[in-house]
């Protein structure tokens, strides 16, 4: 009976290792693709100011 509480234990450590580990990776592809889009928006916004600029002169 020992024994089989002491696996029990064993497996949920790892589980819950995984899992956070899982949680983990979730929240750094979240910063990166955060990030990202980030940068494309203030590309955009650059980019519309420089065509409202540009335009009157073509």
């Amino acid at each position: 009976m020992n024994e089989t509480k002491e696996l029990k234990e064993i497996i949920n450590e790892k589980l819950q290792n995984q899992a956070q580990f899982s949680g983990e990776k979730i929240n750094f592809l979240q910063e990166k693709i955060g990030l990202f889009s980030t940068k494309i928006i203030v590309i955009g916004i650059l980019l519309g100011y420089v065509w409202y600029f540009i335009q009157p002169l073509l």
